[in-house]
């Protein structure tokens, strides 16, 4: 069992290299959920090997006990993350931007730009997907014309970055969008940045 654990990541490893195959390592985090029963078999065995037959019923619950306990001690930091923050603000974001159309006949207008803009829809149905600056360049002209605020979100930044360039030229000028709020995640790559429209005319040619 010791050597499967040990094994996994350079096997990982070694597929992602032999193939064209995306590895997130985020991904591996599903690996440590044996750690622990794991851990427990070692440990118990180890007490067992190390402690006297007359002193193994009373001593070898307590030092799994201990152990356990302590490990828990150590990944707490980690734990406490995963149990402060969402995987990734889906619902947070459409709950924020719900708050922010209270009041606006027709509610507010709202999209998710590329990666992890296409998940909110889960609580939201309203949102819409854009992945390129003529998008949000359409989608600002009809915020002009209805009279309701327009608000644009997304994750992932790194990844939009590359894959959407021309709407990141809009969303990073601040007299076009301005940055109203950013929603934590587990991960800063997960977390959600949410920006509004100013209202100002965007230059078409900019996001074509």
């Amino acid at each position: 069992m010791w050597l499967g654990l040990a094994l996994a990541v350079p096997l990982a490893l070694l597929h992602r290299w032999l193939s064209p195959f995306l590895l997130i390592e985020r991904f591996m985090i599903y690996g440590l959920v044996a750690v622990v029963p794991f851990l427990a078999i070692g440990l118990e065995g180890a007490l067992s090997a190390a402690l006297p037959a007359r002193a193994r019923r009373a001593l070898v619950p307590a030092g799994l006990a201990l152990g356990l306990a302590a490990y828990q001690l150590l990944v707490w930091p980690q734990t406490e993350i995963l149990l402060r923050y969402p995987p990734t603000p889906s619902r947070e974001v459409t709950e924020f931007v719900a708050k922010a159309g209270e009041g606006v006949p027709g509610g507010v207008l709202r999209a998710g730009l590329g990666l992890g803009g296409n998940t909110p829809d889960v609580y939201d149905p309203h949102v819409q997907h854009v992945h390129r600056g003529a998008e949000i360049a359409t989608l600002a002209e009809r915020s002009r014309a209805e009279g309701r605020p327009l608000y644009v979100f997304y994750g992932y930044n790194d990844a939009n970055r590359q894959k959407s360039p021309d709407a990141m030229v809009y969303l990073d000028d601040p007299a076009l969008f301005e940055e109203v709020a950013v929603l934590p995640a587990i991960e800063a790559e997960f977390l959600m940045r949410v920006f509004r429209y100013t209202g100002a005319p965007l230059d078409d040619s900019r996001g074509s």
